[in-house]
């Protein structure tokens, strides 16, 4: 299997208080993995670096040529005034655009946000919301998807 990402030597702290050094991983196409850990203990942060979001103190991550990761965030962020459909179309990435339609018609019937697509995020629950922000993610169509 291809590898998608690696990372040797990973450290990071903030402040004095380290919360991980010496992390090496490897990632190949078509692994599942769960990161376990006790709350503040660096989880979303490796997350976040391994997203390309934020910056290790020290270490290296190297990425397969053109990979694209998406990462859902513990608490997703999401424009409240528009609809569920727009939130999503508005994800698709500019090179699929005539696909646009297709695309979120796709993920809104498999993640069963059909009923919900004319509904405005600020009208849904917290857990339909992180079912939106998962479907943004997924419209981008990434090969490594990170969930936090």
């Amino acid at each position: 299997m291809p590898l998608l990402i690696s990372a040797k030597s990973l450290r990071k702290g903030f402040g004095v208080r380290p919360l991980f050094e010496s992390i090496d991983f490897i990632v190949d196409e078509g692994e599942k993995i769960g990161l376990i850990g006790p709350n503040g203990a660096g989880k979303s942060t490796l997350l976040k670096i391994i997203a390309g979001h934020m910056d290790a103190e020290a270490g290296e991550i190297s990425r397969q040529r053109g990979i694209t990761v998406g990462y859902l965030e513990q608490v997703p962020t999401l424009p409240l005034d528009k609809t569920v459909e727009e939130v999503m179309t508005d994800s698709v990435p500019p090179n699929h655009r005539d696909e646009a339609d297709t695309i979120v018609g796709e993920w809104l019937s498999r993640l069963e946000l059909s009923p919900f697509a004319s509904k405005l995020v600020s009208k849904l629950s917290g857990g339909w919301r992180k079912r939106v922000a998962l479907a943004c993610e997924l419209v981008k169509g990434p090969q490594l998807l990170l969930l936090d």
